[in-house]
Order: C-alpha cells, then sequence, then structure tokens
C-alpha cells in the first residue's frame, strides 16, 4: 500500500472504532425522566417531567411529597432517593379522609399548582388539554 494512504487508513479505523464504542456503550438513565405517561379512563396524560423540573424549576418534593424528610438544608435529594409510585398510597378509590383517591391527589397537585401560579389548564372545562385519548 502507498505510504500516502496510511494516515487515510489510521483516521478511518479510529473513526469506526469511536462509532463502534459509541454505540455499544450502555445508555446512561436519565436522574430525571424526560415525559411520564399516567394512563386513566379519562385518557392518558402524557407529563412533561423535565420541562416542570428544568424550565419551571419546580423541586421533586412539590409532587414527591413523601420524600420531603429526606431533602438537606439546600432543598437537594440525595442521588440514591427515588420516588415511590402514587398509586403506593393513593388508591383509586380512598376509604381515608385524610389520604384522597388517586385521581383527586392528581388533581389536587396538579390543577392546584397550575391554579396557583395562575399557568396552564386547571378548570373542569380544560380537561382536554391534559387528557388525550
Amino acid at each position: 500500500m502507498p505510504t500516502r494512504y496510511f494516515p487515510i487508513a489510521i483516521l478511518t479505523a479510529i473513526l469506526i472504532a469511536v462509532a463502534c464504542y459509541g454505540f455499544l456503550r450502555p445508555a446512561e438513565t436519565a436522574a430525571v425522566p424526560m415525559r411520564v405517561l399516567l394512563e386513566n379512563s379519562a385518557g392518558m396524560v402524557v407529563f412533561d417531567h423535565a420541562k416542570h423540573v428544568d424550565e419551571y424549576g419546580e423541586s421533586c418534593v412539590a409532587c414527591h411529597h413523601e420524600l420531603a424528610d429526606e431533602v438537606d438544608d439546600d432543598g437537594n435529594l440525595p442521588e440514591d432517593a427515588e420516588a415511590t409510585p402514587c398509586s403506593d398510597c393513593h388508591s383509586k378509590v380512598s376509604d381515608d379522609p385524610d389520604v384522597p383517591s388517586l385521581m383527586d391527589a392528581y388533581h389536587q397537585s396538579c390543577m392546584g399548582c397550575h391554579e396557583e401560579l395562575g399557568a396552564g389548564p386547571y378548570t373542569k372545562d380544560q380537561c382536554n388539554q391534559c387528557h388525550f385519548k
């Protein structure tokens, strides 16, 4: 092989190695999920989790109140903190007046926050802005 092709062959081999590494390397999992799908009988709700955290600066404990005891003095959660699904505490039908049903918990949290901020859907005639069939 002529020596002028040697640098091109080396560069090509390096590019192929880098591409293979990027393709075969396991994907990193995000600390905050991009979107969360909430399925229900009124039509699924696609909650843009990353937008609420990154763009709006909402804290995790605003929704995940079970983690409130784990927050440090700066309001941050430890890296290993795991939110439990809402349905672990909030059932579809609640007999306990102190624990709202799953639907009521979502509506109180989501619509309550939107109403408090005066942004986004929060009245009963705006259901289709969150629920998609």
